[in-house]
């Protein structure tokens, strides 16, 4: 098993043998073919192993609002083996952006943004 993985997007790091964290670089444009290359790299770094994902976006990422048209983990078939996922939004920007998405696209049931890691 991989213990982490980087990518131009973010460093992913298992926590505990269930718990993946995706930490994005602070400082980048998170798109849609960001998001599809972070979700391909958990995707192969998880394997068939059950996991929580916590995301952490520093206030200096910026998100570009065209990422809340789609169902990213629809999409990309990224749903399978996911337990929860946790979202921590460090800007009121992104927090409100991720906030629209979950609502939009309630793909997972255990899934929840915070804007702090506490």
């Amino acid at each position: 098993m991989t213990e982490q993985v980087h990518t131009r997007w973010a460093t992913l790091s298992w926590l505990c043998p269930n718990t993946i964290e995706v930490r994005f670089t602070s400082g980048v444009r998170l798109d849609m073919s960001a998001i599809a290359e972070v979700i391909t790299a958990r995707k192969r770094m998880q394997g068939d192993t059950p996991v929580g994902l916590l995301l952490i976006i520093p206030s200096e990422t910026e998100l570009d609002v065209a990422i809340i048209g789609t169902d990213h983990l629809r999409v990309h078939q990224a749903t399978d083996n996911v337990l929860a996922f946790a979202v921590v939004a460090r800007s009121a920007v992104s927090e409100v952006l991720l906030r629209l998405y979950k609502a939009y696209y309630p793909t997972l049931s255990r899934a929840a943004v915070f804007t702090g890691e506490s």
